[in-house]
């Protein structure tokens, strides 16, 4: 799994596409070998993928979380300039709230998005279709 915005492709329509999505899982498998390393993008990675553990549909949440971080405020709650800080990050920095960023941003959406950036899948919506429905 890489959700990244370079994966996700918008028609005419403005429908929203997610190309190569799962495709580590087809090229590696369900689980990774113990010392593989990380596989994936490091600015978009979940804890749990930074942890190389098994990765569900929450990882996909909160790679979109930060996706659509990044969209509202121009930049990624995070920074750092080497795979290890960008899984440290993941794993144990709290995300800088997106009204620090941008004050005009309506406040249900800095929830949705700081729900969706929890550190513990089961602290994250319930399911995409909650997350949807909390962006409004």
């Amino acid at each position: 799994r890489d959700l990244k915005p370079e994966n996700i492709l918008v028609d005419r329509e403005g429908r929203a596409h997610v190309l190569d999505f799962g495709m580590a899982r087809v090229f590696w498998g369900t689980t990774r070998d113990e010392g593989a390393g990380f596989l994936g993008t490091p600015r978009y990675a979940s804890p749990e993928a930074a942890d190389e553990g098994d990765v569900a549909a929450p990882a996909d949440q909160y790679s979109l979380g930060l996706i659509l971080y990044e969209l509202a405020t121009g930049q990624l709650p995070f920074s750092s300039s080497s795979t290890v800080g960008w899984l440290h990050h993941h794993r144990s920095t709290r995300p800088r709230p997106p009204r620090e960023l941008r004050p005009d941003l309506p406040a249900g959406l800095e929830d949705a998005l700081l729900i969706a950036l929890s550190k513990a899948p089961h602290e994250r919506h319930p399911d995409l279709s909650a997350f949807a429905a909390a962006l409004g």
